[in-house]
């Protein structure tokens, strides 16, 4: 909108080489490399960082340690929040860049955040090639791949998955349950605060709302001792880990991720989940090139009605993808997981293929 586009004017006049959203990477914001800044603060700004960073110090010693109702935690995480974002605006007010570093590089708008990553190097944008050791204009483009997906769409696919995961932890009261709670134990390292080790750390929901309240230990067990039956025990144990689980690729490849993209997969395998019902079709063939396009419409109708379609415009073939998938079973590679099958190709209507193509 236009809040974007005031701001790319702003950062190129900053002298950065280039302004773009996530949304229009060929890839994720997390595989490409930044460039080092210079952080400088004067005393004034560096008692303050102390004084910010020794309170936040506190609050999590407060938050790990001691008994708090829900009302004083709620408070805390607050001022947490707080904090963490003068923390952050402090850095950024005191980040330089050269202005070399800045001819090579540029900047990237969070649309979900709403923030910037600075000094993003994105190889086929600057001015500088290093393939080959050649410079330039003259150094060799990367090819692209043509079923590829952008970065945001692959995001809303992750969070279906993990959206269908959750719902489905949420019925199991069998063995699959105790196969993701052994995982859970094994690879989990304990924060101190319960005798195993696994870390149920505060539900992070995937529409990022932080609000969730941590796991107290003892209140769980206490409830739990209770229960006489051992289907009830595993229900709750289900309920309270269906909010934890995250298959998101911001969770999975994120920074600080502890995951890795084969233990997401597993994990969405062991528990079962059906995509079918998570998958938004209209959302994901609005969103792909029309080489993703042709081969869903391949997968479906035949490779003779694909070529057939190749002269179509954009938007009838995403109309005509959605209505051919519908009902088939078909999911995008993004959400086949071990046991998906493709649907079996069958006749189109050819007076539709015509009309559409």
């Amino acid at each position: 909108g236009n809040r974007v586009e005031a701001w790319r004017d702003e950062i190129i006049e900053a002298g950065w080489a280039f302004a773009v959203t996530d949304e229009e990477l060929e890839d994720s914001i997390y595989s490409y490399r930044t460039l080092p800044a210079t952080v400088e603060y004067d005393e004034e700004t560096t008692a303050k960082l102390a004084a910010l960073e020794e309170r936040r110090d506190e609050i999590g010693e407060i938050l790990n340690g001691e008994e708090c109702d829900d009302e004083q935690h709620r408070a805390l995480d607050t001022e947490w929040d707080s904090i963490e974002a003068q923390i952050e605006q402090i850095e950024e007010e005191n980040t330089t860049y050269t202005d070399a570093d800045k001819a090579k590089s540029g900047c990237v708008f969070m649309t979900e955040t709403g923030r910037v990553a600075y000094a993003v190097v994105v190889p086929e944008k600057t001015s500088e090639g290093t393939a080959d050791g050649i410079e330039g204009d003259d150094a060799p483009k990367p090819e692209k791949d043509p079923l590829a997906i952008s970065a945001a769409l692959s995001e809303r696919l992750s969070v279906s998955r993990t959206v269908a995961t959750r719902e489905r932890l949420k019925e199991i009261h069998s063995l699959q349950a105790l196969k993701i709670i052994a995982a859970c134990l094994i690879t989990k390292a304990s924060n101190g605060a319960a005798p195993m080790q696994i870390r149920m750390d505060k539900p992070r929901d995937i529409e990022r709302d932080y609000s969730a309240q941590p796991l107290d230990f003892v209140k769980v067990l206490k409830k739990l001792q209770k229960a006489g039956d051992v289907e009830a025990v595993i229900g709750q144990l289900m309920e309270a880990l269906a909010p934890v689980i995250d298959l998101s690729d911001t969770f999975v490849t994120g920074y600080t991720s502890q995951c890795t993209t084969d233990a997401a997969n597993l994990a969405l395998e062991t528990v079962g989940a059906d995509l079918h019902e998570a998958f938004d079709a209209e959302d994901y063939f609005s969103s792909v090139g029309k080489p993703v396009l042709l081969e869903a419409i391949k997968d479906v109708h035949g490779k003779k009605v694909a070529e057939t379609m190749k002269t179509a415009k954009k938007a009838d073939l995403a109309d005509y993808a959605l209505r051919a998938t519908e009902g088939t079973g078909w999911l995008p590679p993004q959400m086949r997981m071990k046991g998906y099958t493709k649907p079996k190709v069958v006749k189109p209507d050819l007076e539709d293929v015509k009309e559409s193509a």
